[in-house]
């Protein structure tokens, strides 16, 4: 159970004995690419329905979502075809063992080793992109629903925009001065990975969990009326903050030295974040959006973040007399 665990933890470097990518691979990125499948056999729909709307803030999640997708899928597959081109130079590299660990190898090893490295380092640039969208992803709907209805579209839209890219910005210089300054192996496991790599997770998770269930506490102090009424943004927090909660427990058991339990917990938070964060914004954000069949209906869409609650909706829904324009039409 734990050799599985382990396997689910972080994807193999392509220098390591025993590679177990393709477990990994399958599990986060079989999901990925049903979401992309479903999202392309959706997309003339979803495509006229923007262009009737209008809508810039979810033509740029739907836009995000798509780039995303994308990214961790073609990570998930150069991940295989590395890994099976690789295989033959593993198993050279072993046959050599017997001349000793100081014999630097054949001109042929050491050209294998550089193309390793420089496989290693495409994905770990695709590892920094895709979680940079995700990042990007996270940090907008926070943000836009916090206050973006206060303002006009475009306002609201270019202050998102600007917020999340410094947030996931900051985050991606993070990570890449760790990657290739410090040597600390975020995204994948190697044979030297230490504490660094889970002191680090551990801190990032605590982070993201303290965020989140700042969240949930707001609707009990008096920003409660410039938050979204929508009860799907408050279990949407719920579940990122069961899963950072989740994972910063696993990143500290394995901080701790705990290994078998440690990679089991972690492996539950990773595998449900990367394979299930692309369905659980569609469906708690764009799926509603792009069920709707007219502007009227989009309109109520938003006004229904303006601090009406679930029966103060109702009533506008089913009141002909009401006025169906919301306090600022966003766009």
């Amino acid at each position: 159970m734990s050799g599985v665990c382990l396997s689910l933890v972080s994807p193999s470097s392509l220098d390591s004995v025993h590679n177990r990518s393709y477990w990994y691979d399958v599990v986060v990125g079989l999901p990925t690419f049903i979401f992309v499948v479903f999202l392309a056999v959706r997309a003339p729909s979803a495509i006229r329905k923007l262009v009737a709307s209008q809508s810039q803030i979810m033509a740029t999640y739907y836009t995000f979502l798509w780039l995303v997708c994308a990214l961790n899928v073609m990570r998930c597959i150069l991940q295989v075809i590395l890994v099976e081109t690789g295989k033959p130079n593993a198993h050279d590299d072993h046959g050599d063992d017997s001349k000793g660990n100081d014999d630097p190898g054949t001109p042929h090893d050491i050209i294998a080793s550089s193309n390793t490295a420089a496989h290693d380092t495409l994905l770990n640039v695709l590892w920094l992109f895709a979680r940079f969208g995700l990042t990007f992803l996270e940090a907008s709907v926070v943000i836009f629903l916090g206050h973006g209805y206060l303002s006009s579209g475009r306002d609201a839209l270019v202050r998102t925009l600007q917020c999340s890219t410094a947030v996931a910005g900051v985050d991606l210089v993070v990570k890449a001065v760790l990657i290739f300054a410090v040597h600390v192996p975020l995204f994948m496991t190697t044979p030297d990975s230490g504490s660094s790599k889970w002191a680090f997770w551990t801190i990032h998770n605590l982070l993201l969990s303290l965020v989140y269930a700042a969240v949930l506490v707001l609707p009990l102090t008096p920003l409660r009326d410039r938050l979204p009424a929508r009860p799907s943004f408050f279990r949407y927090v719920a579940v990122l903050l069961a899963i950072d909660a989740t994972a910063a427990i696993g990143s500290t058991l394995l901080l701790a030295g705990a290994t078998s339990a440690g990679s089991c917990v972690y492996a539950l938070a990773n595998a449900t974040y990367y394979a299930g964060y692309p369905w659980l914004l569609y469906v708690t954000f764009l799926a509603d959006f792009f069920s709707t069949v007219s502007s009227d209906n989009e309109q109520l869409y938003y006004a229904s973040m303006d601090g009406l609650d679930d029966t103060g909706l109702e009533a506008l829904l089913g009141d002909d007399a009401v006025d169906l324009t919301p306090p600022v039409a966003l766009r």
